[in-house]
């Protein structure tokens, strides 16, 4: 198992276009996803506003919070970001259940 909620239908990633960092990502996901969720939005606004770098996970938690503001129903969602220099990182936006 992959230790992520069954639930995640939005990804937002780092990714950019090219193709090294598609490729990252077909990994990334069969490595985390015991099954891959369907549908699954892919969420990578690096086409529209550049690499952020380091800032580009905040940046896509933002965007996360903003999105679930207006449709509570978008958590749980993954965060994905990747950079040049080797460093991965993942995160599982979610509600508590209070």
């Amino acid at each position: 198992a992959s230790g992520l909620p069954e639930s995640i239908r939005r990804l937002y990633s780092s990714a950019n276009g090219e193709r090294y960092w598609a490729k990252e990502l077909g990994v990334m996901m069969t490595r985390v996803f015991t099954n891959l969720p369907k549908p699954l939005q892919h969420v990578h606004p690096a086409d529209c506003w550049g690499d952020l770098g380091a800032a580009s996970g905040p940046a896509l938690i933002a965007l996360a919070v903003s999105h679930f503001e207006k449709n509570p129903s978008a958590f749980p969602t993954l965060i994905s970001c990747a950079s040049d220099q080797g460093l991965r990182a993942l995160a599982v936006l979610e509600t508590l259940k209070v």
